[in-house]
């Protein structure tokens, strides 16, 4: 089954799995015409979007092609969070500069950075020498929700100055308006 993702639910890409899910539950075969009508596209234009859609899909493993115009649900395996990739290489390793890390995680250097800050303000890891070692191995990946925690919070301080900010340009529109109406 292919599952619903992203804040528009009620996207193009979304109809097109719902109607994979609908084609593969009643047993019919998933062509690219049956999936247009099931995913409701009315015109030609929005049939070519569908067929990229399939398209995408196809590239990320979602769906794989049986035989031309025909498709059927991908075998895509969810990929490894990068954290937890970064937690078995410095419990593999045991000690790490960020460099290290970094690359061989394959993420970005800030972000390790910030990873291995939020685990020594933790007492997991200590700082010696430019690496950091290991000083208490829990078999699991410990969770910090401080980071959550946090940027929640900056969402939130973001999202009320914006808030003030619209409030102080609608009160100038609205002097605007009243000039103009007095002339």
């Amino acid at each position: 089954m292919l599952g619903l993702r992203g804040p528009q639910k009620n996207s193009l890409a979304n109809r097109v799995r719902l109607a994979v899910n609908a084609l593969v539950e009643q047993g019919e075969e998933c062509s690219t015409t049956n999936i247009s009508i099931k995913a409701k596209a009315m015109n030609r234009a929005e049939h070519k979007k569908v067929l990229n859609a399939l398209c995408d899909m196809t590239k990320t493993g979602e769906l794989r092609r049986e035989r031309r115009a025909v498709y059927a649900i991908g075998n895509r395996k969810r990929p490894t969070e990068k954290r937890l990739i970064m937690w078995r290489l410095l419990r593999m390793r045991h000690a790490v500069s960020i460099d290290e890390l970094a690359d061989l995680a394959e993420v970005h250097r800030g972000y390790a950075s910030e990873w291995l800050r939020t685990l020594m303000k933790n007492e997991v890891v200590r700082l010696t020498r430019g690496k950091y070692r290991l000083i208490k191995d829990t078999v699991d990946m410990p969770a910090f929700d401080d980071n959550a925690k946090r940027l929640r919070e900056l969402r939130a301080r973001k999202k009320k100055a914006a808030q003030a900010a619209l409030d102080v340009a609608d009160n100038a529109l609205a002097k605007a308006r009243a000039a103009i109406n007095e002339l």
